[in-house]
């Protein structure tokens, strides 16, 4: 979706054709989750066109924010009638690997994605190059062998949480008030598999205990029932995972 807002952005003119390759987790993951205000459709085809139809690639992760019924109905006529393709390349080494050629009855577009998910660091429209920020693979953002173990231990989180500056803590709050809007969404709603509404409903049948284990257990997945089922609420994400932050956050 941020690969089609970006298209749009760059390449002026009436889609005709997308070509996407990527690695398995990002192959897999776009066709399986659904896809923010669409109502819970799927696939890298719709979200591709959605993000070209009225996505806002400066707002990154929340790029579907303006998205209306009407622009989802536009998008399907896009698919439907524009050529679509998708392969795997995971010969890359790289856990986000994106390649998108967007070619409009104008322009073309090459779009590339490496090792983060909210902006491109390659754009090129008819060849020339607007962007070009791609980093040899040993330059990933936080390599394993930067972090101290001795210090990053559970032990050593939790002395830091009591001795840190409170004013440390203020991403915390946001991402408790993001994650449990979002949360409460899948409680509320029936998103994904629904483990978390399953749970309420065998601790209403009294078939399990309404235990302090089951509470977390309810809100540490309701976020990402909530995220794989195509909420329309973002979430605040914990080591690169939305779903991971809804589950660390909300446990």
């Amino acid at each position: 979706a941020v690969g089609g807002a970006f298209a749009r952005k760059y390449a002026t003119g009436n889609l005709k054709r997308v070509t996407m390759v990527g690695n398995g987790l990002m192959v897999a993951g776009v066709q399986a989750v659904g896809i923010p205000n669409t109502g819970g459709k799927t696939g890298a085809f719709l979200a591709t066109a959605v993000g070209f139809v009225n996505g806002d690639p400066e707002a990154r992760k929340e790029v579907l924010h303006n998205v209306k019924p009407n622009d989802v109905a536009v998008a399907e006529e896009l698919v439907k009638n524009c050529e679509f393709d998708i392969d795997i390349d995971n010969s890359t080494g790289r856990q986000v690997y994106l390649k998108m050629v967007v070619e409009t009855d104008e322009q073309v577009a090459t779009i590339i994605f490496e090792d983060e998910h909210t902006d491109p660091v390659y754009v090129d429209v008819d060849g020339k190059v607007i962007r070009d920020e791609r980093k040899p693979l040993e330059k990933l953002p936080i390599p394993f062998d930067s972090v101290d173990w001795d210090v990053f231990t559970l032990e050593g989180i939790y002395e830091w949480c009591k001795t840190c500056d409170i004013n440390e803590l203020e991403r915390a709050k946001e991402g408790i008030a993001v994650n449990r809007r979002l949360a409460q969404d899948g409680i509320d709603n029936p998103r994904g598999i629904q483990t978390a509404r399953v749970l309420l409903d065998n601790v209403n049948s009294d078939f399990v205990a309404g235990d302090e284990i089951t509470h977390i257990l309810v809100w540490a997945t309701a976020g990402a029932d909530a995220r794989m089922g195509g909420s329309d609420f973002p979430a605040m994400v914990s080591t690169g995972s939305g779903n991971q932050g809804a589950m660390v956050i909300m446990g």
